[in-house]
């Protein structure tokens, strides 16, 4: 069967005057659909938004596995140019050794020009960032010290601790589709033969058909 996950509504329009009341709801959706069986439940990120967008998908699925005990929890997507990759492979160690492995990390490059100023960076750099992350992450998952002496980063000989409760697989996806990052096993999958820069470049959503959500679903996309 392909694995169903759910999207909450993270916007409280028009002004965001009830977002407390907003976070109450989405926690008895995610209960509900841990009920009804659905396999994920997974954020988005926007900031600067008048209606409150929640901004940190990755805290806001840590809030959802703590109420939870079976159903996925995760982003989809992260905007990685946005995150400093020691920062962020520490936040998904721990709330992946929370849920017992529950945890998804989807990234994306992004696409609003007010994300990226809300955080100082160059839209135009997002690939390279993007890429950068992804290095740290796959290394610093796998237990390796890692390092960065780039123009974005630098640090040396770093240790991520604690490492995910699972061992971690970088899961290649169809063309066009953001890469995704489970926390269940080490093993490269074909979609990473192909230079990852590739992926960044192309378009940020794709437009699912039926004929192509098998074959998503094959490629590990929220599994």
């Amino acid at each position: 069967m392909i694995p169903v996950g759910y999207y909450p509504c993270t916007q409280d329009a028009p002004e965001g005057k009830n977002v407390d009341r907003m976070i109450d709801e989405i926690m008895a959706q995610a209960e509900l659909c841990e009920q009804t069986n659905y396999d994920g439940f997974y954020f988005t990120e926007h900031h600067q938004q008048a209606d409150g967008y929640l901004p940190n998908p990755v805290l806001m699925a840590g809030l959802v596995g703590a109420r939870t005990t079976r159903i996925n929890v995760g982003t989809c997507i992260a905007l990685a140019p946005l995150y400093h990759p020691i920062r962020l492979a520490e936040d998904c160690a721990v709330i992946d050794q929370a849920t017992k492995g529950r945890f998804r990390l989807a990234l994306g490059i992004g696409y609003q020009d007010i994300d990226f100023e809300a955080f100082g960076v160059n839209p135009k750099q997002r690939a390279r960032r993007s890429e950068e992350v992804i290095a740290v992450l796959r290394d610093a998952w796998a237990g390796k010290k890692v390092s960065a002496l780039s123009s974005d980063y630098q640090f040396k000989d770093v240790s991520v601790t604690p490492t995910p409760f699972r061992k971690t697989r970088i899961s290649g996806l169809p063309h066009g589709v953001n890469p995704v990052l489970n926390a269940p096993r080490v093993s490269p999958t074909a979609g990473l033969s192909t230079p990852f820069s590739q992926y960044l470049l192309l378009k940020h959503r794709l437009i699912c058909t039926a004929k192509n959500v098998r074959r998503m679903a094959a490629n590990l996309l929220f599994v």
